[in-house]
């Protein structure tokens, strides 16, 4: 899980950093503070390119965008993530409900006592959200599992899924890189609304249709737009073009 901070005090938001790196290196859960800045509008920009999934924002950042602001703005760009407002401001509670953010907590920097714990618990309950993410039906991300580790990926950013040497292993293709974990390539071909993007083009091979860049049919192979070639069974390409058909209608 990739954690963003937005918080005009330097040494408080290394402080709440700290508390999140000490958490994780104990826990071994992945969870990692991709950005700590002061700017909303660094943040802003952040998250048009980067994938976030859980915000640490202040309120008051004396610049024209505030943090009720930046947290409609990061809600309408990353409308799963979770969003944990840290502020002395404890009479702006009721405006996230204005501002329609869907805050999952809400932390008192004057409460220094229980400012760890507070921070951790927050943590926690958004790494929980984040895990039932791939669970859930109504999102379009695909979770895998490494170990302890736990990541959603896009469904828009998966190439191809195929079976590895080893078995009940398998490589994940996406636009940003590799993994591989274990599981089922026919389970994963029959999640629900998988059918819709997906095609098992060959025995080994998982593919999603909107990152196919062309097709050779008499090598009977398929260019992703990574540029890896993946393989079409000759049974499979009568039923390949009437998916494509569908598909593009």
């Amino acid at each position: 899980m990739k954690v963003a901070i937005c918080e005009d005090n330097v040494v408080f938001a290394k402080q709440v950093e700290s508390y999140i790196n000490n958490y994780t290196f104990i826990e071994e859960n992945g969870i990692k503070v991709v950005l700590n800045t002061a700017s909303p509008e660094e943040l802003a920009k952040f998250i048009q390119k980067e994938q976030v999934d859980c915000f640490f924002l202040d309120i008051d950042f004396g610049t024209a965008i505030n943090g009720l602001e930046l947290a409609k703005i990061i809600r309408a760009a990353l409308p799963l993530a979770s969003i944990i407002f840290i502020t002395t401001h404890n009479e702006m509670l009721h405006l996230t409900f204005k501002y329609q953010v869907e805050a999952l907590d809400f932390i008192i920097k004057d409460e220094e006592e229980d400012l760890q714990h507070s921070i951790i618990s927050a943590l926690n309950s958004a790494f929980t959200k984040y895990r039932n993410i791939g669970e859930r039906l109504d999102t379009h991300y695909f979770q895998i599992k490494v170990g302890e580790y736990v990541k959603n990926i896009n469904l828009d950013d998966i190439l191809y899924f195929k079976a590895a040497d080893v078995p009940h292993k398998l490589t994940l293709s996406t636009k940003q890189g590799f993994y591989e974990f274990y599981a089922k390539l026919n389970e994963i071909e029959e999640k629900e609304g998988f059918d819709e993007i997906f095609f098992r083009c060959h025995r080994s091979y998982l593919i999603q249709l909107n990152n196919v860049l062309e097709i050779n049919w008499k090598s009977k192979m398929i260019i992703m737009l990574n540029g890896d070639k993946c393989p079409i069974s000759f049974r499979k390409v009568k039923l390949l073009k009437e998916k494509l058909t569908a598909f593009k209608s």
